[in-house]
């Protein structure tokens, strides 16, 4: 008998100890399932507020390249314009089909001057410094004679 009790406690502790975890594990289960809505929830906007700033970039770069295509064709439009030859006689026709072309298509450019190429000081040379070609004054290396002295070489004979 004494083996049948406990047996028969054995039993019944095991039958309450299953239905304690099985309670246990249901609500573990739970908040698991909570946290894993939550998660998925939590993914769900992180994404659709990703796609959202993806749109707007997309459509900001779209309306840029649309911007650049319309600037490009106009370009491509005055270019090609320019390139049709056109049946006027034109004083530029001395200078050949090429050359007048150039010249029809740089007569409305501005021509910017250097400062240098423009200014009031005499061209320099190669040493950077004033030739002094243009100045009119004489370089302090050169050597003046006096037309006196040579006349009086000349009478003593050095001459």
């Amino acid at each position: 008998m004494d083996y049948l009790s406990l047996l028969i406690g054995l039993l019944v502790g095991a039958i309450i100890a299953g239905f304690v975890g099985w309670k246990a594990g249901a609500s573990k289960a739970k908040g698991y399932t909570r946290q894993i809505t939550s998660t998925e929830e939590e993914i769900k906007q992180l994404i659709s507020q990703q796609a959202q700033q993806h749109i707007e970039t997309t459509k900001t770069a779209v309306e840029t390249m649309q911007e650049q295509l319309t600037a490009i064709q106009e370009q491509l439009t005055g270019f090609e314009s320019g390139l049709q030859t056109e049946n006027c006689q034109s004083e530029d026709t001395f200078y050949g089909e090429h050359a007048s072309l150039f010249l029809r298509n740089s007569q409305g450019l501005k021509v910017k001057k250097d400062k240098e190429s423009s200014s009031d000081n005499p061209p320099r040379d190669f040493s950077g410094d004033s030739s002094g070609v243009f100045v009119g004054e004489t370089a302090e290396n050169t050597v003046s004679i006096d037309t006196h002295e040579i006349e009086e070489n000349k009478e003593k004979g050095n001459g």
